[in-house]
C-alpha cells in the first residue's frame, strides 16, 4: 500500500505525470510547426520543373495562391490531413512509445487547428487583435509579397529559424 504506483514516474508507465504530460502536449504542438513550414516550403512550393509536377503543384497548392480567398481551397481535405495524422501518430510510437504518441498527437491536432484557423481568419476576417493582425500581415505578405518567404502560417519560429521570414511590408 505505501509503495508509489511506478506506472506514475514518466514515460515508461502507461500513466503521465502533468508535467511530462503537458511538454509531450508541447512538443506535439512544436512538431507542428516545423511540419507545417516544411510542407509549406517543400512540397506546396515544389518548382513546376515537369508536367506533371505543373499539375500537382497546382493542384495542391498554386491554386491557393491564384485565388487565395476561395473557401474550397482553404483547408486542407480530410483525407490530406488525416493521413498525416495517423502518420505522425505512428512515428510518435516508433520514437518515443505508445504512451508518448497520445499527448503528441494531441499537441499536433492542438497545433493543426491553430493553423488552420489563422489561415482562415487571414483569408476571411478581420483580426481584432495585435496578435492576430500580426498572423493575417505575415500570411499576406506570403501571398502578395513574396512567396520564396514566410512559409510559417501559425508560428513565424521556422522563417527566423531557416531565415525565410521577411521585415518588409510588401
Amino acid at each position: 500500500m505505501g509503495r508509489p504506483d511506478r506506472r506514475l514516474s514518466g514515460l515508461r508507465g502507461s500513466r503521465l505525470r502533468p508535467a511530462p504530460l503537458a511538454l509531450l502536449v508541447a512538443g506535439g504542438w512544436l512538431v507542428w510547426t516545423f511540419v507545417e513550414y516544411w510542407l509549406h516550403r517543400g512540397f506546396f512550393h515544389l518548382a513546376p520543373t515537369t508536367p506533371a509536377r505543373q499539375v500537382t503543384s497546382f493542384i495542391v497548392h498554386r491554386h491557393h495562391h491564384v485565388a487565395p480567398n476561395d473557401r474550397d481551397r482553404l483547408v486542407a481535405t480530410p483525407l490530406y490531413s488525416g493521413g498525416l495524422a495517423l502518420l505522425l501518430f505512428g512515428v510518435y510510437g516508433l520514437a518515443l512509445g505508445p504512451d508518448a504518441r497520445w499527448p503528441l498527437l494531441a499537441g499536433t491536432l492542438l497545433g493543426y487547428l491553430a493553423y488552420e484557423w489563422a489561415h482562415f481568419v487571414a483569408h476571411h476576417r478581420r483580426p481584432r487583435t495585435a496578435l492576430g493582425r500580426a498572423v493575417r500581415r505575415r500570411h499576406l505578405r506570403h501571398h502578395f509579397g513574396d512567396r520564396a518567404r514566410d512559409f510559417g502560417i501559425s508560428s513565424p519560429l521556422w522563417d527566423l529559424v531557416f531565415r525565410t521570414y521577411s521585415k518588409n511590408m510588401f
